[in-house]
């Protein structure tokens, strides 16, 4: 019990002596409730929950760690098993810890673990509420860093010019292979950043290095490079973000094609009271190490318009989002959503509730799989 107390003792005046503020970033709770006649069940339901949490000791260090969780049927779960046994509901997402504004305020040095960022990174059309079946499939940017590394990040001339440099155990392999823990990467961002516009331009390499791959007939017998870029321009009333890139350059590919190909473009414009955002994307046949074939949506490309009535002061605003999914190669591959959604700001706290309807699965005869009713709470600190 004495060894606890220094412990806590200990850690209560190190957050006194280096004044650290501690910020919640985001919580969001998601309620999805849909029917899956295939499965012979009537209806299911899915709890989305995520939370992020920062640690900001001032001038010279940061810090950051966040969780979410996505499970099936997360109430069942727990009525026939309180104690939570055989059963993880919150799963870590990612840490860092950062040393800010060494070499005269040129270069901040990071340690992380989990999912660090997405290169590529910056569009609208990502997260649980278009993708809600997987948490590696949200599509949030051209190729996802996730493992445990070290980064450092150089800024020159009042920031507008920034490189960042990456080395890190890549772990996207273990959703194929779970002792898939010997591919290491290194990746590079090198970047402009102006008021109304940004050019970045990123790449790395990915090889097995401890116990090197020898087999011949292997895609990364010489490793697996990628390379792409990414624009943003606009102002407050229109602006336009795109990514593209090549995320599997190895030895397989022999013409650049549709499949090798990550290409998004999203245009986002505002008229009087309404925000509009119309969003495309092309999915490439590997995804964060992820062939096409083990995704639990196969399509080839997005075609998203959101709109948003929003009155500035006003708590309440709605409209609707149309998506459609499809795939080249099976054309009866195919999803059509309607989705009208109703939000409400009420003391901090965004409520939003979506009625989705999916037209593609009248071709089924499953009427009652096309509906979905997401409920959502989201708050920021």
């Amino acid at each position: 019990m004495r060894k606890n107390l220094f412990i806590f003792f200990l850690i209560f005046i190190s957050i006194n002596v280096y004044s650290a503020n501690i910020n919640v970033e985001e919580l969001k709770i998601v309620a999805d409730g849909y029917f899956l006649t295939t499965n012979n069940t009537k209806f299911q339901m899915n709890t989305y929950f995520k939370f992020i949490t920062s640690f900001d000791g001032g001038y010279k260090f940061a810090a950051r760690v966040a969780f979410e969780t996505s499970t099936k049927q997360l109430e069942t779960n727990f009525i026939t098993n309180q104690f939570g046994l055989g059963n993880v509901y919150l799963f870590f997402k990612d840490a860092e810890v950062r040393i800010k504004n060494l070499a005269n305020d040129h270069l901040d040095l990071s340690f992380w673990t989990g999912t660090h960022k997405y290169l590529g990174y910056g569009n609208k059309y990502k997260g649980y509420m278009y993708y809600p079946f997987s948490n590696d499939l949200d599509y949030a940017g051209f190729y996802r860093m996730r493992g445990t590394g070290i980064s450092a990040e150089m800024k020159f001339w009042e920031d507008k010019f920034r490189g960042s440099f990456h080395i890190y155990q890549n772990t996207n392999f273990i959703a194929l292979d779970p002792n898939a823990l010997n591919y290491f990467s290194f990746d590079t961002e090198v970047g402009l950043y102006f008021k109304n516009i940004s050019l970045e331009f990123f790449g790395g390499y990915t090889k097995e290095f401890i116990y090197p791959n020898d087999d011949a007939s292997s895609d990364m017998k010489f490793g697996r490079g990628k390379v792409g870029a990414s624009l943003w321009v606009g102002n407050e009333y229109i602006d336009f973000f795109t990514s593209f890139g090549i995320p599997d350059i190895d030895t397989k590919i022999e013409s650049t094609n549709f499949n090798h190909f990550y290409l998004l473009g999203e245009l986002h414009f505002k008229l009087f009271i309404v925000d509009n955002t119309i969003t495309f994307i092309t999915k490439p046949n590997l995804y964060n190490e992820l062939p096409k074939s083990k995704r639990l949506e196969n399509y080839d490309f997005d075609l998203n318009y959101k709109l948003h009535v929003v009155k500035e002061s006003f708590p309440l605003s709605g409209g609707f989002v149309f998506n459609l999914k499809y795939s080249m190669q099976n054309t009866n591959n195919y999803s059509i959503n309607l989705s009208p959604f109703l939000s409400v700001l009420i003391s901090g706290v965004i409520w939003e509730l979506h009625v989705n309807y999916d037209f593609g699965k009248i071709a089924t005869g499953n009427y009652a799989d096309g509906l979905r009713i997401v409920l959502g709470a989201t708050t920021r600190f």
